[in-house]
């Protein structure tokens, strides 16, 4: 099916991808890339754009973590 988040119906069931809190962020944080699970390489670059006075002059906190939810 196409839709955001993506999913998929098998026999009666249907199964969607886990974007994490994408959707309840998105009147603050828009992500241009990485999207949700994509791979990504070294360096890392993230791009999009944010709302709002938490974070200052452009610079603001991120966490990167595994599939596990390790912090790298």
């Amino acid at each position: 099916m196409e839709s955001f988040p993506r999913k998929c119906s098998d026999g009666g069931k249907v199964f969607v991808e886990d974007i994490g809190n994408t959707l309840e962020k998105s009147d603050l944080i828009r992500l241009d890339s990485p999207r949700p699970n994509e791979a990504i390489t070294s360096p890392l670059t993230i791009r999009g754009t944010a709302r709002g006075y938490w974070f200052f002059e452009a610079s603001f906190p991120i966490r990167l973590v595994d599939e596990k939810g390790e912090v790298l």
